[in-house]
């Protein structure tokens, strides 16, 4: 009332008396318009020049309360034809939507602001907002609802600051895609066109650092990233300076420093905590996820995937980046016996990926899936996914899927009893060209079975240590499972400390393709051959009740019965504890 009576320059008397009128004919209700369609009606019948008038008056009104919600003042000062402040109002509202993680109105309000800024003459704000309206959709839709007006753009801009901008943002849905290559030619195409020390400069720099990063050129990537830290222009805006952290903590991670990189993604997460920021709290909490799950911190990357996720579906985002989180929570949920949880979620990955055109995510959510159907025995899911893995020109994506994709097929192939000739030698040629992937301790938990006894207990060892060093407490544990099953296999003496000490960190975590049942038998198999009966028959328990409480897909008895026989540890798991 208040507002209103500046806005008309009526005393609160004359118009709480004028009100009361409107009130007992049902136009008004408390403090509001009793139906939209009455105010649309009442604004439709005044004279343009009257109805602009009264908005100009609220706006000025509205303007001098800090509480007023920027949508409400934006759509008044655009109904009196003020542009500019039309304009950043709009823009005050799409922050605040943004800073709620209602994607899709940030993406709207932001039209609204361009429109404005379009109106107001300013084509630097008008630019601003398209290319933030972008960023908006890609982040709520993926990298394919962009590309094609991203290119459109490029085509049509011509300055220089602009169209390093665009390219930033054009690698940017590339890297959404997990096509570095293709990332980093737009990243230094966008800092060719950049300014020294600018806005569109630092993007860039970030830029390529990621796509180093993605392409195993870690040591680079390092670099860059901490020199536009060290160097960071002073008017950098809080959230790309926010991004340049998680991206440096990435790629830390890829170059297996740990510590380090968990410091500078903590850094990142409470930074965005602190401003409230939810659409970048989910991203980093995705982020802060694969990181966890790399190192083996398994409770750490459930709670984050899993919460990520959450956010996620609030928000409306179906994107690249969320069905990858999708992915690290379906391995996760696979760990704790979610079985049924994790292929539902996989499959959806899969279908969505083919939807937008997203192969290598699409590709990645098959070779999990394909893990999750080995441990349930699932014999005609197996061979499904089998023929498509067959299907796939390996040599088309990037070495870190080739890897992935191949180790799937040899475990597919071995289970089905068929030829592993072919993808043996493959494997052998990527570990010639890729040394640094074969000694990834997540890769290489699964490339251990294609080596002899020798190499592969060496470089477990080495792997160990390694792992030990940098804190990745939970992928030296997988990796010590499969020494143990190794060296037990060939009847080597003194393991029982080792699986003794195992068994009391395996709280902490462990790497998420580490089937628990299989886990658990080769501890117990080791303390049994070490002569601790009690521990031997704790470690099957622990196996069998892990089979039996299994949530599967699907329901019947048959369903249970495939699982519990259609994979062979499981087999094993049923029977005596003196199995082979």
């Amino acid at each position: 009332m208040a507002i209103l009576s500046g806005a008309l320059e009526l005393p609160l008397t004359t118009l709480a008396q004028a009100w009361s009128e409107l009130d007992a004919v049902q136009l008004t209700q408390g403090e509001g318009i009793a139906h939209d369609l009455v105010r649309d009606s009442v604004l439709a019948a005044m004279p343009p020049p009257a109805r602009q008038a009264l908005n100009l008056a609220l706006a000025r009104q509205l303007a001098q309360h800090d509480d007023v919600a920027p949508h409400r003042l934006a759509a008044h000062w655009e109904g009196a034809g003020v542009w500019p402040q039309a304009h950043v109002a709009w823009c005050a509202a799409a922050r605040q939507a943004r800073l709620a993680g209602r994607l899709e109105a940030w993406e709207d309000l932001l039209d609204r602001a361009q429109a404005a800024a379009g109106q107001a003459g300013d084509e630097a704000a008008q630019f601003d907002a398209r290319c933030q309206g972008l960023s908006a959709r890609m982040l709520r839709l993926g990298a394919e609802s962009v590309l094609e007006t991203l290119h459109r753009w490029l085509i049509r801009e011509k300055h220089p600051a602009r169209r390093s901008r665009l390219q930033a943002m054009l690698g940017d849905a590339l890297l959404l895609q997990i096509r570095p290559v293709q990332a980093l030619a737009a990243g230094d195409k966008a800092m060719a066109l950049a300014e020294p020390a600018s806005p569109e400069w630092f993007e860039a720099t970030v830029l390529t650092g990621r796509a180093l990063a993605m392409a195993g050129r870690t040591a680079e990537a390092i670099g860059r990233l901490q020199s536009a830290h060290q160097n960071m222009p002073g008017f950098t805006e809080p959230l790309r300076a926010l991004r340049a952290k998680a991206a440096l903590a990435n790629a830390l991670h890829l170059a297996r420093r740990h510590v380090e990189a968990l410091h500078w993604q903590s850094m990142a997460v409470a930074d965005a905590r602190e401003w409230g920021d939810a659409t970048e709290f989910a991203q980093l909490l995705s982020n802060q996820a694969a990181l966890a799950a790399q190192i083996g911190d398994s409770r750490l990357a459930y709670q984050a995937s899993a919460e990520a996720r959450r956010r996620y579906l609030a928000m409306g985002v179906d994107s690249d980046k969320s069905q990858t989180n999708a992915i690290y929570l379906a391995r996760q949920m696979a760990q704790r016996g979610r079985l049924n949880e994790a292929v539902s979620l996989l499959e959806d990955v899969i279908e969505a990926s083919a939807a937008r055109s997203s192969p290598e995510i699409g590709l990645i959510a098959v070779a999990a899936l394909a893990g999750v159907s080995l441990w349930l025995g699932d014999a005609s899911r197996i061979e499904r996914l089998s023929l498509r893995l067959s299907q796939i020109a390996i040599d088309r994506v990037m070495p870190a899927i080739q890897v992935t994709l191949l180790l799937t097929r040899l475990r597919l192939a071995r289970h089905q009893g068929a030829a592993l000739d072919e993808d043996l030698r493959r494997l052998e040629a990527l570990g010639r060209t890729e040394p640094e992937l074969r000694l990834t301790p997540r890769i290489y938990r699964e490339w251990a079975d294609w080596e002899p006894d020798e190499t592969a207990l060496a470089t477990l060892e080495a792997l160990i240590a390694e792992c030990g060093q940098r804190k990745a407490h939970g992928a030296a544990r997988s990796l010590e499972l499969l020494w143990l099953e190794r060296a037990v296999a060939r009847g080597d003496p003194g393991l029982l400390t080792r699986a003794r000490r195992v068994q009391r960190e395996w709280p902490r975590g462990l790497l998420a393709g580490t089937y628990p049942p299989a886990a658990w038998w080769t501890l117990a198999r080791v303390m049994e051959g070490g002569g601790d009966h009690e521990g031997a028959v704790r470690c099957h328990e622990r196996a069998r009740r892990w089979l039996q409480t299994a949530r599967l897909p699907g329901a019947g008895a048959g369903i249970r019965e495939g699982f519990l026989n259609g994979n062979p540890i499981n087999r094993l798991v049923l029977g005596p504890l003196d199995s082979p």
